[in-house]
């Protein structure tokens, strides 16, 4: 389970926004959490991990997407005050 403080730097409570499993491997999920980034699990949903540098601290909606193709390959979007499109070469760490 992943579990952070429930309020953001503006005082929001944070929310899991997704989840998605990458395609032809199910163990590897990704979620969206609003003002934290993204998390990681490697064990199908048993424990998390923050994966993610660039989408920290910002609100709003954020989207995912995986490569059906190149599961290294995670697409990122996010809206609010600073809308932007992210990807990450490397299943999450650098870019997302």
């Amino acid at each position: 389970m992943y579990n952070e403080p429930v309020t953001g730097s503006n005082g929001y409570v944070q929310k899991v926004l997704q989840i998605v499993a990458t395609p032809g491997n199910f163990n590897v999920l990704y979620g969206s959490i609003d003002e934290k980034g993204v998390i990681k699990s490697t064990d199908a949903g048993d424990t998390w991990f923050l994966s993610s540098t660039g989408l920290a601290d910002t609100a709003g909606r954020k989207e995912l997407a995986i490569s059906p193709t190149n599961p290294n390959r995670i697409y990122a979007s996010s809206e609010g005050s600073s809308s932007k499109l992210y990807f990450s070469t490397d299943a999450g760490p650098h870019g997302c």
